[in-house]
């Protein structure tokens, strides 16, 4: 008789495929797709909830801290961290039913998280937040606590992270005053940010800071205004409220910091005199030329960046302010604090980045007898329409660069930028220097048809830092 062959039992690949391999493909996935992986069997399951994707960064926001699914979700990925290095972010509007119940996890885990998130809008969760973190952080290297609430401000307790956090170096409290003495997890701190709230004097306890980022409503300890406070900070940011428009007036000692930046908000509706003072004392301050970014964010809101071009420089940095247009075929007029701008700074503008779509803004500026390099920020399909004369009679360089955060480039056609550039600067010393950034001219342009207007041209890829070319 003959001899039948014995049976087999065909698998699948998700059976016969090595779990090392699996952990290698589960590197180009993101949590959703692992999630979607760990449904397949359980041997994949258990290599999935052991890759990092899975449990090192979590992340609870407004709207996820609402759904028990996404809360039993984040509970159980932090449980498969088991003391391994983890990033965690919270966010919790008021009444949250479930916020209280995650701090016994925060707690448990403090032991080993890197880096702390923590944003609640409820007053009567700040206290709870706080005794929470009253035990020692060993790796905590970044501390973000933002208790937007509307009662008084509540301060950090004395036992905050038991007083041993030896990693942290970068901490930020919003709405958490910080007492006298300073709790003694935060001295050894190198950047401190303070968002609507009192500081004391950090000077002597913190004397490895180096960055102090002040915002909105800070009330100031009276240290603050001794020069000698200020020996070792060499970043100084000042954001918004009514010490961004008093600086100067209080005395405050910004001479001898490397590095200031000041961030002020305007409307069309007011423009409080202080402000005014304020762009003066900054202009004493930017030495040489200056370099100015102008965008917006949407319509009516724009920004305006100012930087000085010496090695101790300082940055008005996204000064915003709602503009109303006027109706169409009338003179366009900027509001407040143009005209400040153009009186403090324009005569030493070396340097103008501006999107394509606002072109017209930059006509604040005023006339720019010094400017060598001009940036046109433009976007896929832009194409460009004299809006308003620029006068800058030195400029050298016209560089178009593609607007937004993708590697793709886009094609543009030259001409209409040609003729932009022609009528637009009227007195610029044509041929200019055209220099493209993530831009690509279409296959039928060339540019020795345009010889009057650009002399040559390079093509570039996007720096880091785009402050000077």
């Amino acid at each position: 008789m003959p001899v039948e062959p014995p049976m087999t039992v065909a698998l699948g690949i998700e059976e016969i495929m090595p779990v090392e391999l699996v952990a290698r493909c589960l590197d180009f996935l993101d949590l959703d797709d692992i999630l979607r992986i760990m449904s397949v069997n359980k041997r994949w399951t258990d290599v999935a909830r052991d890759h990092p994707t899975y449990w090192r960064d979590l992340a609870l926001d407004y709207i996820q801290s609402r759904e028990p699914h996404h809360v039993q979700l984040f509970r159980l990925r932090l449980s498969r961290s088991r003391g391994r290095p983890v990033k965690i972010s919270l966010q919790y509007f008021p009444d949250e039913p479930g916020e209280r119940d995650i701090l016994p996890d925060l707690s448990h885990h403090l032991d080993h998280i890197q880096v702390l998130d923590y944003t609640t809008y409820d007053d009567e969760m700040v206290d709870a937040v706080l005794e929470a973190l009253a035990y020692p952080a060993p790796i905590l290297r970044d501390l973000k606590l933002s208790m937007n609430t509307v009662g008084p401000n509540r301060e950090v307790r004395a036992d905050f992270l038991a007083g041993s956090a030896p990693l942290l170096r970068s901490a930020l409290f919003g709405s958490l005053d910080l007492p006298i003495p300073i709790p003694a997890c935060l001295r050894d701190i190198e950047r401190l940010t303070v968002l609507s709230a009192a500081i004391s004097d950090i000077f002597q306890s913190c004397q490895r800071l180096r960055e102090l980022h002040l915002y909105h409503a800070v009330t100031l300890h009276p240290a603050f205004l001794d020069k000698r406070s200020w020996n070792n900070i060499q970043v100084l940011c000042i954001d918004s409220g009514e010490i961004a428009r008093t600086w100067h007036s209080i005395g405050l000692p910004v001479s001898q910091v490397p590095k200031l930046v000041v961030r002020m908000v305007y409307t069309s509706m007011l423009g409080p005199p202080e402000t005014e003072a304020s762009l003066s004392a900054l202009s004493t301050h930017m030495a040489g030329g200056i370099g100015v970014h102008v965008s917006q964010t949407f319509p009516g809101l724009l920004w305006i960046d100012l930087r000085g071009t010496s090695e101790h420089t300082l940055h008005l940095n996204h000064s915003a302010m709602l503009v109303d247009r006027e109706p169409p075929n009338s003179e366009f007029k900027i509001p407040y604090p143009g005209n400040d701008l153009a009186a403090g700074f324009c005569d030493r503008v070396l340097y103008l980045s501006v999107a394509l779509e606002i072109w017209e803004f930059a006509l604040c500026l005023g006339d720019l007898p010094v400017m060598e390099n001009l940036v046109l920020l433009i976007k896929d399909g832009g194409t460009p329409e004299n809006l308003g004369l620029l006068s800058c009679p030195r400029l050298k360089r016209l560089i178009l660069r593609k607007s937004g955060t993708t590697s793709d480039p886009i094609a543009v056609a030259l001409a209409p930028f040609a003729e932009f550039a022609r009528s637009a600067l009227p007195d610029a010393p044509f041929p200019l220097l055209l220099q493209l950034e993530h831009v690509e001219l279409l296959r039928d342009q060339d540019i020795e048809r345009e010889s009057a207007t650009f002399r040559s041209m390079s093509s570039l890829q996007p720096r880091g830092d785009h402050r000077w070319l």
